[in-house]
């Protein structure tokens, strides 16, 4: 069996079997029924741009609301396109959207229901999304301070608003990072090598890509405006909507790269030497002087300058950075790290799922519980968050050196925020 010939067959089971997913994603989305019952008085309605939301709707989500015991809820209307719809139901699982604390909520939709009282401590945008990257993005910060309580909904009478088909592109990038954009293009383009190097089975990979859509979507609840034209020229609309993303994307890196070189050419006008302290000579747990470097390496995640060091202690097997970072090394390499440039590129990482937070939460099971925890480097709070699950009823405490703690204490992921040493 030819290599083009697995390859294609192998792209047929993938598409399939996605479609399978997430039409029973589909099934799982939870839908707006009418209710006549008043609307609640400190619900605050965020519409998207030139959108109002009649009273029926207000009713019906102010009672789905209060029956589910919600902060927020974002309102999807019934005719996506079908692109915003697929994506839509890529990046979200309805079925574990409320339960899963920490999931990235880039939702897809026409408005969003908010307590008054959760708007209090939100920082984030207030005002009417212009486009469907705002409302993903708005959409996200709401979960962070409805961690439990937000959810998603159908509305089999909404209708959607107009879709600018080249604003995709950057929805596109923001959903699934810039990272995944060439990836794509590398899975269309070995869509289109399969259709002359294994030409029938090439053809049936080709057929089983522009058919999917419409076996996700296919009488469900979720209709999509224009589907059976953009299954036709799927492939197309897609190296256009990658391609566009990209070079935005690029434009954006760029632009905010030269905003920050100034700063960091300044921070290393002397080199790296400031960033760390002198190096042990022995074990700072035994007292130990044999020594040995277990581990050496350079900056593998923002590629800042600099060479860490993990040293070993012979005696007692404890592992520690030797040299340490000085307090200039701390700021300088936490710089756009949890927060800055690279806020949202952590954030993505550290969402990727509960499993490490929850392993870690575990580990306690079977003692006495905990009075109080503290999450020493907490990051952006997410092990607390999610932790909180595991111990109910246990104060969870953060510390760390960045703004990102604070921030996990006005959104209620930890109880405590201490930033410093």
């Amino acid at each position: 069996m030819s290599f083009w010939l697995i390859v294609s067959s192998l792209l047929i089971l993938v598409w399939l079997l996605d479609a399978l997913r997430l039409r029973k994603r589909l099934l799982q989305l939870k839908v707006l029924t009418p209710n006549d019952t008043a609307v609640a008085e400190d619900l605050h309605f965020i519409c998207r741009k030139g959108v109002t939301l009649d009273r029926a709707t207000q009713k019906a989500a102010s009672a789905w609301i209060q029956a589910h015991h919600l902060d927020v809820l974002v309102l999807m209307p019934y005719d996506l396109t079908p692109a915003e719809a697929l994506l839509g139901i890529q990046t979200l699982d309805p079925g574990s959207f409320q339960q899963d604390r920490i999931v990235r909520a880039k939702c897809m939709g026409e408005a969003i229901v908010v307590r008054q009282s959760l708007l209090q401590n939100f920082e984030g945008a207030k005002t009417a999304p212009e486009d469907s990257l705002a409302f993903a993005r708005l959409a996200h910060e709401f979960k962070k301070y409805a961690s439990s309580s937000m959810d998603i909904a159908l509305v089999p009478w909404l209708k959607a608003s107009p879709r600018d088909w080249q604003g995709h592109g950057p929805l596109v990038s923001f959903v699934h990072g810039a990272v995944s954009l060439p990836a794509i293009l590398m899975q269309i383009g070995l869509l289109i090598l399969g259709l002359f190097l294994a030409p029938w089975v090439g053809v049936l990979a080709f057929v089983s890509y522009h058919v999917q859509p419409l076996l996700v979507f296919n009488q469900s609840a979720l209709r999509p405006k224009g589907l059976w034209r953009f299954a036709l020229l799927r492939i197309a609309y897609d190296i256009g909507t990658v391609l566009g993303a990209l070079r935005k994307k690029n434009q954006q890196s760029a632009a905010e790269a030269d905003e920050q070189r100034t700063v960091y050419q300044e921070l290393l006008a002397h080199g790296t030497a400031a960033f760390f302290e002198a190096p042990r000579q022995d074990c700072p747990l035994c007292g130990a002087s044999n020594l040995n470097t277990a581990v050496s390496s350079r900056d593998l995640i923002q590629f800042k300058p600099g060479i860490f060091t993990i040293s070993r202690c012979m005696g007692c097997q404890h592992l520690f950075q030797n040299p340490r970072l000085s307090i200039e090394g701390l700021n300088f390499y936490y710089k756009d790290f949890y927060d800055g440039l690279g806020e949202e590129q952590t954030d993505r990482v550290f969402s990727f799922g509960n499993a490490p937070y929850l392993a870690r939460a575990r580990m306690l099971k079977g003692t006495p519980k905990p009075r109080r925890w503290l999450d020493v480097g907490a990051g952006h709070g997410h092990f607390c968050c999610v932790a909180r699950d595991e111990w109910p009823g246990v104060p969870f405490d953060g510390l760390d050196l960045s703004q990102g703690v604070e921030n996990a204490s006005k959104r209620g992921w930890v109880d405590r925020a201490y930033r410093g040493l």
